[in-house]
């Protein structure tokens, strides 16, 4: 008995002592101890460099692409009928040929001029009967009048013959001599009538003689327009694309003799979106309300444009000046959404040169020629710069300074301020004061949100948000 008791025991105490184990450990490995305590460490703001924004002087350069294309293709027709007697070695295509008359003998084709001659002497004859039969008309008109004065008299003598026979007193003259008077007064009144009649019949015919005449004058003035338009010329300064005719092929009016380039300018095709009309668009509206009132809402503002040509070995670029002239049509291109446009060179043998990286070319400072194309001519594929005014808006920002997401960093009041999205509008070179080039990004000022003292953040950083403090290294 005793023995189960002290067995009981001893398990009690075993337990109570394995709980007791437990609950210090516990203790133990939730117990804490309180942290010291401590002063945080002041951060100072970083100190950054910084560059002054540079305003862009100058013009905008709106970049784009075009092809040569013919200022203007005529086709020469015959103007009349007849066979090839003669063609110029310079009327085969590719041939260059100027603007002539026939007074300077600058003829390309001649037509056969035998029936227009004959048919120019044939009139000739009848234009010299038609002034023969004028003039023996206006003789019997002549003649006629002259007779018309003598009847006048003779009725005279007849009217006063029968006045005093009717003064006479009865039974002085017979009643037969009373009546012979008044018949010779009656004669003579008839014999006029008949005269002024036959002068106004001769004045008739002599008009209608006379519109004969001026049909037949009319008649030979054609004659002659049509025999010098046997004789074809070049209706501008220009290139022969394409010769049609040869000698003794026969030609009906209207038949095309040859089809002439004109090179006294050529135009350039291309295309602009809609965000580059609008620098167009922005640059008219500061020239005043009168020239927007001037212009067309149809027109596009005339802006001058620098013509690049590219030789693609070499690299070698030259330039025509030029001007952008209108829309080609109306309305924007259903592929690419852009705004077909036409650009002139009005003197596309004004060629100059732009860049020469190898130095390969004589250039305008060396006093000699430039080597390269004599001209700008159909098929060249160029690159169109379009010269846009501006007014001191647009600033310049180094590419480099240029974060992603097109966000530049500015120091304002002590802080950096994150700008973005910044409106980007061309990325040029230029020439830095120590003659380096370097590339920098030309930006709308007021669409990125850019204040005039706003000066760029140089110094790299990291950990960068908008509005952090800062401290602006003083520059000496």
């Amino acid at each position: 008995m005793r023995t189960d008791v002290r067995r009981h025991v001893i398990s009690g105490l075993i337990s109570i002592s394995i709980l007791a184990v437990g609950v210090a450990g516990y203790c133990l490995l939730v117990y804490k101890p309180k942290p010291p305590e401590y002063e945080p460490l002041k951060r100072e703001p970083p100190l950054v460099k910084t560059i002054p924004l540079e305003r862009h002087e100058g013009s905008l350069d709106i970049l784009t692409d075009g092809s040569v294309v013919p200022f203007r293709e005529i086709s020469t027709s015959a103007e009349v009928e007849g066979r090839i007697v003669y063609k110029a070695d310079e009327c085969d295509a590719g041939n260059f040929v100027t603007k002539g008359t026939v007074d300077k003998k600058h003829i390309l084709l001649q037509i056969d001029p035998s029936d227009y001659e004959f048919e120019i002497q044939r009139l000739t004859i009848q234009l010299s009967e038609a002034s023969a039969s004028i003039e023996e008309l206006e003789v019997e008109i002549s003649n006629t009048g002259k007779l018309i004065a003598l009847s006048n008299e003779d009725l005279a003598l007849q009217k006063r013959e029968l006045a005093r026979m009717l003064n006479l007193a009865a039974g002085v003259i017979t009643a037969s001599d009373l009546d012979r008077s008044r018949q010779l007064e009656l004669a003579a009144r008839n014999a006029l009538a008949v005269l002024k009649n036959q002068e106004h019949l001769q004045k008739t015919r002599r008009n209608r003689v006379a519109a004969g005449h001026r049909l037949v004058e009319t008649r030979l003035e054609k004659a002659e327009l049509d025999l010098d338009r046997t004789k074809v010329t070049a209706p501008a300064d220009g290139v022969i694309v394409s010769d049609l005719v040869e000698v003794g092929d026969y030609v009906q009016k209207g038949t095309p003799l040859f089809i002439l380039e004109d090179t006294s300018a050529v135009e350039v095709k291309c295309s602009l979106q809609m965000d580059e009309l609008y620098w167009l668009w922005r640059s008219q509206s500061r020239q005043g309300s009168a020239s927007r009132q001037a212009a067309s809402p149809y027109e596009i503002p005339q802006t001058p444009v620098t013509v690049i040509y590219e030789l693609p070995q070499s690299r070698i670029r030259y330039g025509w000046s030029g001007r952008l002239s209108r829309f080609d049509g109306i309305g924007l291109d259903e592929k690419t959404r852009t705004a077909p446009c036409r650009v002139i060179v009005d003197d596309p043998l004004d060629v100059f040169l732009v860049d020469d990286p190898l130095g390969l070319t004589a250039s305008d400072n060396s006093g000699g020629p430039v080597i390269g194309p004599p001209a700008l001519v159909r098929g060249m594929y160029v690159g169109v710069k379009i010269h846009v005014a501006t007014d001191g808006e647009f600033v310049r920002i180094p590419e480099r300074w240029v974060r992603p997401g097109k966000a530049l960093w500015v120091a304002r009041n002590d802080q950096l301020r994150v700008i973005r999205p910044l409106r980007l509008i061309e990325l040029v070179d230029v020439t830095t004061t120590q003659g380096d080039t370097t590339r920098v990004w030309i930006a709308d000022a007021a669409a990125s949100n850019l204040l005039p003292d706003d000066a760029v953040i140089v110094t790299p950083l990291t950990a960068v948000t908008d509005k952090m403090r800062i401290q602006v290294e003083n520059t000496p």
